[in-house]
This record gives C-alpha cells, sequence and structure tokens, in this order.
C-alpha cells in the first residue's frame, strides 16, 4: 500500500471512468440528475471524489507545460508532490520515454496550501481545490512517437491511491494529450 497514513481497510482503485469537466446547464428532471450521478461513479458504485483532465501548453519552441488539472470534491484532498518526504501517495507525473526530457520541478498553480492532515496529526501541503499541475517537457525529436503515462496520487480521506493514465502523442509535428478511461 502506498497511503501510510490510511487505516487497514484501504483499496487500490485502478479502474477509471470518462468524467466531463463540466456539465451543461439544462433544466434538471430526476433522469438527467440520475444519469449525472451514474456518470459520476466507479462501475461498482463509488463515487469519485476528484475530477482531471489534462492538456498541453506551449512553452517555447521545442518546450510544452503537460498539464494535469486536479479538482477534488469539497472535503477531499491530495497531499502535494511538495509536501515532506515522510508522505507517500504525495502526487506526481510519470512519464518516461527518449522522445522528450523532464525540464524542471513539476509546479502546481496555485502553490498547494498547508493543512492539517488528521492521519499523520500535522501540517503539510495538500492540493484543495482546482489546481494546475504542470511538468514541463522538451521534445527530443520532430518525428511521430505515442507513448503512455500517468498521474498518481492519494485521495484522502477515502485513502484510495489513484492512477490517471494518459497517451502523449506527436504525429506531423501536432503534440496532444489523451486521458485513458
Amino acid at each position: 500500500m502506498f497511503a501510510i497514513s490510511c487505516t487497514s481497510d484501504s483499496q487500490v482503485i485502478d479502474e477509471r471512468v470518462n468524467i466531463p469537466s463540466t456539465s451543461p446547464i439544462i433544466e434538471k428532471d430526476q433522469n438527467y440528475i440520475d444519469e449525472q450521478i451514474a456518470a459520476h461513479q466507479y462501475n461498482w458504485g463509488h463515487v469519485i471524489p476528484y475530477t482531471i483532465d489534462f492538456d498541453f501548453e506551449f512553452v517555447e519552441v521545442g518546450v510544452y507545460a503537460l498539464n494535469a488539472t486536479v479538482i477534488p470534491d469539497e472535503g477531499s484532498y491530495i497531499i502535494s508532490n511538495t509536501a515532506s518526504d515522510k508522505f507517500r501517495g504525495k502526487l506526481a507525473i510519470i512519464m518516461d520515454n527518449e522522445n522528450i526530457t523532464l525540464v524542471d520541478d513539476l509546479r502546481e498553480i496555485p502553490p498547494s496550501g498547508k493543512i492539517f492532515e488528521p492521519f499523520e496529526q500535522e501540517n503539510t501541503r495538500a492540493i484543495t481545490e482546482r489546481t494546475i499541475c504542470a511538468q514541463k517537457i522538451k521534445l527530443n525529436t520532430t518525428k511521430d512517437f505515442q507513448f503512455d503515462g500517468l498521474v498518481q496520487f492519494t485521495i484522502e480521506p477515502k485513502c484510495t491511491f489513484e492512477k490517471n493514465h494518459f497517451t502523449i502523442n506527436q504525429k506531423n509535428g501536432i503534440l496532444s494529450v489523451v486521458k485513458k478511461g
């Protein structure tokens, strides 16, 4: 188990569903509400306490920022990648491919704030609101390529280790990222 601050009945969750980052504004009848609730649940009925989306931002020629935008639900939080090494299950973007080089450290926009972490009984840095986690990458080639990566973290207080997979693709000089469901 990756999260040492959790209770013993924690579970690892690997299956994902696509969750829209925004919902259309329409008059909400009971069928619509039921559909939205179903779309925001795992296959076995557990609500996903966050949303995550991916995109690229141009930085300079040959350098881009992979942005993972995470939004914890109210009452949920994610231990920041800047928290002390004491915490396991901190947010991390993992990607390794010969076609890119990671540039600089992972950045949080806005920077995570300090919260009291009840499991460890201490203050630490955590993501509690909409945050862009940006990792700069330098392209090492202009050729077409594709590879997979992931964003992983423990969502608290649910205490589940989450893995959010994505695919980076460069085709005909166009760089894209797609969330895998």
